[in-house]
């Protein structure tokens, strides 16, 4: 340990600070000689050992780690540094508890301290931190960490994790990272609240994370999956997309001559309509994939996108011969409509046969439909062409 000792001297702090942790790791540190060192963090780190070792109810008791604490601007951060650096290296030791809740409740947002805030959760155990936790992964920098800080913190985490994704009034670019957080638990726990998800939630970004994170957890920590359930969902997703190929046909279906330009907002709200049918596809593809892990569903998907006849031919037969149980004959009929060369209008009305899509319904029936929809900009969207076409204030009775 001797070279790590004269490391201790080095002129740049973070060499200093490096040297301090590993001997502190291997109980070679002797925290008094760092306690008047030039570098804040330093002294913040010296300051924590030295109040652990001088006993007390609190280490927040002891004045330099308050005052510490108290540093404002660039040098009370590199303070929060230190001291959270020092919770996550020793053992875990409940007079560090209100110390490490302190830091937490009032992060100044670095990279760095997000990092150590996770280690030092997660060293400590300390189940308070958890909202927390939570809360920063929102944030990129230091995502990863926080994720594995909450999975040592086991169930309590994972419980809080599903209260928030749960949670509507969240914000939604936490939500969206709040599935694969649970799948890194790897539990069957886990996968019942991300099939749960996938089959309640509205937003379709955060069930697409969700269809995602649930792919992960299966082929990452071999969960079984309830076969029957995923496939149920499958044939929901594919609902959703004929519900969504319904409004594009009224609109103009891609594959018949427009009969004139369309206005900008017509045009914007046909490519969102184009987009959620590639979406909805994709997720379900991917419940496929993950219903029959061993089965080569990816070349199906590319091949009922293929506009090659020949292609979508052998993907069609290869999703009849996958789904051949009784109870997949809906699914295959609906995997069947995807993949078979049809004109769009034919494509849903066979559809209409299968699934409950709705009575038929004009242009002017759909946009108010859609001036409805969960979707912040297909609404608007909908609602311009509505008031464009003067069919805002008609009745929809479909």
């Amino acid at each position: 340990f001797t070279p790590a000792r004269r490391l201790l001297e080095d002129p740049r702090e973070p060499v200093r600070m490096a040297a301090a942790r590993a001997l502190a790791r291997h109980d070679e540190l002797d925290a008094r000689l760092l306690a008047k060192d030039v570098g804040v963090r330093v002294r913040a780190y010296s300051a924590v050992l030295l109040a652990l070792a001088g006993g007390g109810r609190s280490v927040l008791d002891d004045a330099s780690v308050a005052g510490l604490v108290r540093l404002p601007g660039d040098e009370g951060a590199a303070a929060r540094l230190g001291l959270l650096a020092a919770i996550a290296d020793v053992a875990r030791n409940d007079r560090l508890s209100p110390l490490l809740r302190a830091l937490v409740e009032a992060p100044r947002g670095s990279g760095d301290e997000t990092e150590l805030v996770a280690a030092a959760a997660a060293r400590q155990h300390d189940t308070r931190t958890i909202p927390h936790l939570i809360a920063l992964l929102a944030k990129r920098d230091g995502r990863e960490a926080v994720r594995a800080a909450l999975v040592e913190l086991g169930e309590p985490a994972l419980d809080q994790v599903w209260g928030a994704l749960c949670d509507a009034s969240r914000a939604r670019r936490l939500r969206l990272h709040l599935p694969k957080t649970l799948s890194r638990f790897g539990t069957a726990k886990a996968a019942e609240h991300l099939l749960e998800s996938i089959e309640t939630e509205s937003d379709g970004l955060v069930r697409f994370k969700s269809i995602l994170a649930l792919g992960l957890l299966r082929s990452e920590h071999r969960v079984p999956m309830d076969r029957a359930r995923v496939e149920k969902i499958c044939r929901a997703e594919l609902g959703r997309h004929f519900r969504a190929l319904d409004a594009r046909v009224a609109l103009g279906p891609a594959d018949e001559p427009s009969p004139g330009p369309h206005p900008p907002a017509e045009r914007l709200l046909v490519g969102m309509l184009d987009d959620k049918l590639r979406r909805s596809l994709e997720r379900a593809f991917r419940l496929l994939e993950i219903a029959h892990p061993h089965s080569d569903i990816h070349h199906a998907y590319h091949g009922a996108l293929s506009q090659d006849p020949y292609t979508r031919a052998n993907a069609g037969e290869f999703l009849d011969a996958l789904l051949r149980r009784h109870d997949q004959q809906q699914l295959r009929e609906l995997l069947r409509l995807v993949v078979d060369d049809l004109p769009s209008r034919e494509r849903i009305a066979r559809a209409r046969k299968v699934v409950p899509l709705g009575p038929e319904a004009t242009r002017d029936q759909w946009l108010v439909r859609l001036a409805r929809d969960p979707d912040p900009t297909v609404a608007s969207l909908a609602g311009q062409c509505a008031r464009a076409s003067g069919s805002e204030g008609r009745r929809d009775h479909g």
